[in-house]
């Protein structure tokens, strides 16, 4: 199979204007740097030869140039040569990243400008931002030269549905919203959203992602991918895979696009080249992929991703373009390789909810009524919400307010504290305290997979909550209460 003709457009090298005076090392160890990273850079000092004219050399190597660096320093500020490649690069309209080596003034640049701040004690750092910046602009090349897509007539296409939510009503998480809202319209290429169980994280993306179908314009097609099985690499139908990104895309956009893009994944290519042929189909058209549960595909030990080809995935797609972008959840922070968090937006979800938005969630949960949650007094409600600390999604406790529990809401959020704050019973061969008699027993075994439907709230008599609806359960194992969906 021939894959769809893609050439990236030609990214020229990296200019780099300088003074000799006082920056010509930090400029030479600049260029070494880039060209070591395969990154192509200009310098004068290593790319004019003995007896060719320096000036003609200059000038054609800025036009042909994909960035425009100037090293700020007092040479540079007072340096003819300096101010006259500057403005050549502005002639050409090329993109600039001024670094701040000395500080300096000169007046020939905007004072407006935004300039890499550096640290000759973090030179590290100043590549580092160089390295996006480079990348930043690699992107917004290709984005220019793609051909346009066809329109999908102001609609967004999704190939599945959205995670469920724990309820209808979202509450409060104003800020992380508004901050995942502004780094997906900002063109920020991956956010990755991390709490413990329960604290909402899949609710927040799906309701970030809800509120942009509604915008103007919508997205073009959303891509929701969750695994809830944590042998899913072993697994036929694994929920998420690089194969379900290109063929569930495929699927949304139909038509000659579908089977461009199963061509494509189906081909004998690198991963690399698959997923530039993948880039040129999508075109213009902007992609959000969510995943969620990633934490199903990290190592215990390490939290980085056990999925080699994800990893691989992320590190061709990205630098690609500010029309792809990943939405992420997972209990713990990824451990991603560098070449990948260069991208990436932190979103934490480590605080609970305010007091009233916790009984309101709280009282949601309830739905079929039968935990009579709805007529508890507020006073018990305040307890519970004070018990799990803001998180009601991620509650385990044994008490309201009233009746005598077998285990107390105290030794049970130590309990869940022990287990990595998990709520979703992934806890293997972890004792749960029974009703028969607060001892131990285990939840299943090892193997042993609740969900978070599932795991309500372990531990606890039916007497606990007078008049919650309790599963019979034989001698010497745990009592569940069934306290709505999770």
């Amino acid at each position: 199979m021939t894959l769809p003709a893609f050439v990236p457009p030609k990214f020229g090298a990296v200019f780099i204007s300088y003074a000799r005076a006082d920056a010509e090392d930090f400029a030479k160890w600049l260029h070494d740097h880039l060209m070591s990273e395969d990154i192509e850079t200009w310098l004068d000092k290593r790319n004019i030869a003995a007896g060719v004219r320096f000036d003609a050399s200059i000038e054609d190597a800025i036009k042909a140039c994909g960035l425009f660096v100037l090293i700020v320093s007092p040479g540079s500020a007072a340096s003819d040569y300096c101010k006259l490649e500057f403005e050549c690069a502005t002639q050409y309209n090329k993109p600039l990243a001024p670094i701040m080596f000395i500080t300096a003034s000169p007046a020939y640049l905007d004072d407006k400008i935004n300039y890499i701040a550096h640290d000759a004690a973090k030179e590290h750092v100043t590549l580092a931002q160089l390295r996006i910046k480079i990348r930043e602009t690699r992107a917004t090349t290709a984005t220019l030269t793609k051909p346009a897509a066809a329109p999908i007539s102001g609609r967004t296409r999704k190939p599945n549905t959205y995670p469920p939510k724990s309820i209808g009503d979202f509450r409060d998480r104003e800020k992380p919203r508004a901050d995942i809202q502004n780094y997906l319209r900002s063109g920020a290429l991956l956010i990755s959203i991390y709490g413990q169980g329960g604290v909402g994280k899949t609710a927040l993306a799906v309701e970030v992602l809800t509120e942009l179908e509604a915008a103007d314009p919508p997205p073009d097609l959303i891509v929701a991918l969750r695994e809830t099985r944590a042998d899913s690499l072993t697994l036929a139908d694994r929920g998420i895979s690089v194969e379900k990104i290109f063929l569930d895309s495929g699927r949304a956009l139909g038509g000659e696009d579908r089977a461009q893009i199963e061509a494509i994944w189906t081909s004998r290519a690198e991963l690399a080249q698959k997923c530039a042929a993948f880039a040129q189909v999508l075109g213009g058209r902007r992609c959000i992929v969510l995943i969620d549960n990633l934490e199903t595909l990290q190592d215990p030990a390490t939290g980085k991703l056990i999925d080699a080809e994800l990893v691989a995935f992320l590190e061709a797609m990205l630098p690609l373009g500010a029309n792809f972008q990943v939405l992420l959840t997972s209990r713990e922070r990824v451990a991603l390789p560098r070449t990948v968090t260069l991208y990436e937006k932190p979103v934490p979800l480590t605080e609970g909810l305010p007091a009233d938005d916790a009984i309101t969630v709280l009282i949601a949960l309830d739905n079929d009524g039968h935990e009579r949650v709805k007529k508890a007094a507020r006073a018990t409600l305040e307890t519970l919400v004070t018990r799990t600390k803001g998180f009601p999604r991620a509650r385990i406790s044994g008490e309201y307010a009233q009746g005598r529990p077998a285990i107390d809401a105290r030794q049970a959020a130590e309990q869940s504290s022990a287990d990595g704050g998990r709520s979703d019973g992934r806890v293997g061969g972890r004792g749960v305290p029974t009703a028969a008699d607060g001892a131990s027993a285990g939840v299943g075994g090892a193997g042993s997979l609740w969900t978070r439907r599932d795991f309500a709230c372990a531990a606890i008599s039916a007497r606990a909550i007078p008049g919650c609806r309790a599963n019979r359960h034989e001698p010497g194992q745990a009592a569940r209460l069934v306290c709505g969906g999770l």
